[in-house]
């Protein structure tokens, strides 16, 4: 009984049972052609063309997602590519399903360095890290817990790094401090690029940014409480009543 294996219009010699392992050399009819090598098959009666025993279960090598051109061969990716000609299609493409070259969502991706797909299909690397052999890296180092960056090769965290607050880079002014990812001067926002962020100076007069004009009880200025907490009236950086 003929167990061909066929891939691409060419005999697979590792699976066709009239061509086992060279031309020619045909298995028992109760044998099976597994590798190269004619072995007593697992499924009973024996798997006909086109079909190949594969686990105790006939499979068809050209269209099977589990044994897709090979016995065992499973396609790679969580799309399930489909299996046509014995080729594992991703789209209208074929993956080798390798780490290089794996389905993700109908395309190929190369999982030892894309950032986006590190190792595995949707596996984000964090901001500033790389991707190297299926593994996010910061600097030298692996990659950085979630919700990290990585800046300057080092992990870091953003939310409440005054130096690095919300991205890499991103530095709070003095006085300042990071709160979620935002540059705070006390309980307010943070004074801006250039400004100056007042420290809490006694009762009554709490942190708050310098400004050049204000109403009432605010910074004027500058940072002096004996000179610059107002208040009154703030105008140009005067303080008109102490």
């Amino acid at each position: 009984m003929e167990n061909r294996a066929v891939r691409g219009g060419a005999i697979d010699t590792r699976y066709d049972s009239d061509n086992c392992g060279g031309c020619g050399n045909e298995c028992d009819p109760a044998q099976a052609c597994v590798n190269g090598t004619c072995q007593t098959s697992e499924c009973s009666p024996v798997c006909e063309d086109p079909t190949t025993c594969c686990g105790g279960r006939c499979v068809n090598l050209l269209t099977d997602t589990s044994n897709c051109g090979g016995v065992r061969h499973a396609l790679h990716g969580p799309d399930r590519p489909a299996c046509s000609g014995g080729d594992c299609m991703c789209g209208t493409v074929s993956c080798e399903g390798t780490l290089e070259d794996t389905c993700c969502t109908d395309v190929c991706r190369d999982l030892s360095s894309d950032i986006l797909n590190c190792g595995s299909c949707g596996k984000t690397c964090n901001t500033g890290e790389s991707c190297m052999d299926g593994q996010c890296m910061c600097g030298s180092g692996t990659g950085c817990p979630a919700g990290n960056h990585c800046c300057g090769g080092l992990c870091t965290t953003v939310a409440t790094d005054a130096l690095n607050c919300g991205r890499c880079g991103n530095r709070c002014n003095t006085n300042e401090t990071c709160s979620g990812g935002a540059c705070l001067c006390g309980a307010d926002p943070g004074c801006g690029t250039g400004g100056q962020c007042c420290p809490r100076a006694g009762i009554g007069m709490p942190a708050g940014c310098a400004k050049m004009n204000c109403a009432s009880f605010c910074w004027c200025g500058g940072c002096d409480p004996a000179i610059n907490w107002c208040t009154l009236m703030c105008v140009l950086g005067t303080c008109g009543s102490g």
